[in-house]
């Protein structure tokens, strides 16, 4: 895969790759990491903490971009802490990478390179 990104595990019994098309940005933030989310809900902003489980790129030309207004780029899936207000009403969140922000550093074994 000439250009493309790759996530690499350095665990060395099983290493594990992702590609990822270089049109595309490098996401910000990796599976595992614990994140503080700000987000609008029902005309309230929610600052929710929680854990990465899912990551998810949304072109601009993409059903979800054009059709229900969604920005373009890396929506992350985050299962919300369990002592959170609102975790009985939303476990988990899809979160625009901009309303992120970190709370630990990227998991260890996980590095970013090109070809």
């Amino acid at each position: 895969m000439k250009g493309a990104i790759l996530m690499v595990s350095e665990n060395r019994q099983n290493r594990q790759c992702l590609g990822v098309p270089t049109d595309w940005n490098v996401p910000k933030f990796s599976l595992g990491q614990r994140i503080r989310a700000k987000h609008a809900f029902l005309n309230t902003i929610r600052i929710q903490t929680g854990l990465i489980t899912g990551i998810e790129y949304f072109s601009p030309d993409s059903y979800w971009v054009t059709q229900h207004n969604l920005k373009p780029g890396w929506r992350y899936s985050i299962q919300v802490d369990r002592d959170d207000p609102w975790y009985t009403t939303s476990p988990v969140l899809s979160i625009h990478e901009s309303a992120i922000s970190a709370l630990t550093k990227t998991p260890t074994g996980w590095q970013g390179f090109r070809l």
